[in-house]
């Protein structure tokens, strides 16, 4: 196959212009719905789960196709493309994947080629491609070499957020993607490869700055214990939200509410799962400052799903089961986050309701211990509730 200077296919001699598998040549992709296939590894299967995206079958891309896609990489590598050229290549080379994408974003060696090409080409061609890729982006953002295509996109898109005619393309493109992601969220958070991809789409919704994103991902737990000890703030709702300038605020909200709708005969495994209890500490730390949508959250993540009733309930006839659950490293970072960033009302309901006599036993154990520091951490400034923990605690050593 000959390539011309702008990454486009010539015409070969049957005239065919190179897309497509060609004349006589079997189509397919590597990740077919298959229901009675083999199953995807990297998708936890929770019950009642969805299975849309849980069974597939992979096959190799056509050697031509490959062929293309290596020159493409090479041109990259050895640095023969003129700045000028770039996006006019990755455009080009990105209307190569027509028809194929689900199978070229999850090949392990052309993904890594894509990966330079969506972040490489203008917003238009950038926007088509994504399109072509909505009704598969769970199946891809679940893929160990796809997710990480779909989340080069996913940035790409964000730097076209400060543009007011872009930012309209953006959010049409984002509102699609989130109904696909919120359709099967339960797989989507559950796969390690789909649960950081859904992390950065919902940072992007927010509107969070680059350079701040790993704070959203994952907050390691020594940096939080050093901020309390040093009498600084690690709660998310302390941080200015006002730096959260292009992010698309309703569709965030409308975003998480579809998720846990979707979810919710699978929120006792969510909470103990790893990979999803990033996505909901993520979840809790976007939305701090925001009580309505928090106590809602909550509400649903403690066992009441019902609006507006989280901060009213009688936690008490949760407590055995709470208590049980912070021996589990993932609830327990979770339970920390909403205590981190809980309304006042509904915090001291969860600590006189639910954890008040235990807490001896859960600042002894390797997990728990982090919840009480976030207990005590947040009650500073409420005089009674911090006397009650500090009187509950410090007893057992007299």
């Amino acid at each position: 196959m000959e390539k011309s200077k702008h990454g486009k296919r010539n015409n070969r001699e049957d005239g065919s212009t190179g897309r497509g598998h060609g004349k006589g040549r079997p189509s397919g992709s590597s990740m077919k719905m298959n229901p009675g296939g083999m199953k995807n590894e990297n998708a936890l299967q929770p019950p009642n789960a969805s299975t849309s995206a849980m069974n597939v079958i992979r096959k190799k891309v056509d050697p031509e196709t490959a062929k293309y896609f290596l020159e493409i990489s090479n041109l990259f590598d050895n640095k023969e493309i003129d700045l000028e050229d770039r996006s006019t290549i990755c455009a080009n080379a990105l209307e190569e994947t027509k028809g194929k994408e689900l199978e070229l974003v999850t090949d392990g060696v052309i993904s890594h080629t894509l990966q330079i090409l969506v972040q490489g080409c203008e917003l238009e061609q950038l926007c088509m491609f994504l399109r072509s890729c909505i009704q598969s982006f769970a199946v891809i953002a679940m893929d160990k070499f796809g997710s990480h295509v779909a989340e080069a996109a996913l940035k790409a898109l964000a730097t076209h957020l400060e543009d007011d005619t872009s930012r309209v393309i953006v959010e049409e493109i984002l509102n699609r993607i989130c109904k696909v992601i919120a359709a099967d969220a339960t797989n989507v958070m559950c796969s390690c490869y789909g649960s950081h991809v859904l992390r950065t789409l919902l940072c992007l919704c927010k509107g969070v700055p680059f350079d701040s994103l790993q704070d959203f991902h994952m907050t390691k737990r020594s940096a939080v214990l050093a901020e309390r000890l040093s009498g600084g703030s690690s709660r998310p709702g302390d941080q200015n939200l006002t730096s959260f300038q292009h992010g698309f605020p309703d569709m965030f909200k409308t975003f998480v509410r579809q998720m846990l709708q979707n979810a919710k005969n699978d929120i006792s495994t969510l909470l103990t799962e790893k990979n999803s209890s990033l996505v909901l500490q993520t979840v809790l730390k976007l939305s701090a400052g925001d009580d309505d949508e928090l106590n809602h959250i909550i509400a649903v993540l403690l066992g009441y799903d019902e609006d507006d009733t989280a901060q009213k309930k009688d936690y008490s006839e949760q407590k055995n089961k709470i208590v049980a659950l912070l021996e589990d490293t993932a609830y327990s970072h979770l339970l920390e986050v909403i205590i981190d960033v809980a309304p006042e009302e509904l915090r001291s309901n969860m600590l006189i309701g639910t954890l008040k006599g235990a807490l001896f036993a859960i600042s002894s154990h390797h997990c728990g211990n982090y919840v009480v520091q976030a207990l005590i951490s947040s009650a500073k400034t409420a005089d009674q509730v911090y006397h009650s923990l500090h009187s509950e605690v410090s007893s057992e050593f007299c």
